[in-house]
């Protein structure tokens, strides 16, 4: 049973990386440089918060 939750798994993120693949691809072309960086920066702070509310989480026993 697990190996077919693993294989199912698998298959799904398998074709969710290449929808986001080619829907990124659309994207790219009409996003000019400075709203890329700007998009970066507001991602790089979502991940650097999800880690702080992870670690006051883990480490607040």
């Amino acid at each position: 049973m697990e190996s077919i939750l693993y294989q199912c798994v698998s298959f799904f993120a398998s074709i969710s990386g290449i929808i986001c693949g080619i829907g990124g691809r659309a994207i790219n072309k009409h996003i000019d440089s400075r709203a890329v960086d700007k998009l970066f920066l507001v991602l790089m702070g979502v991940i650097i918060l999800i880690s702080f509310y992870n670690t006051w989480r883990y480490l607040s026993l």
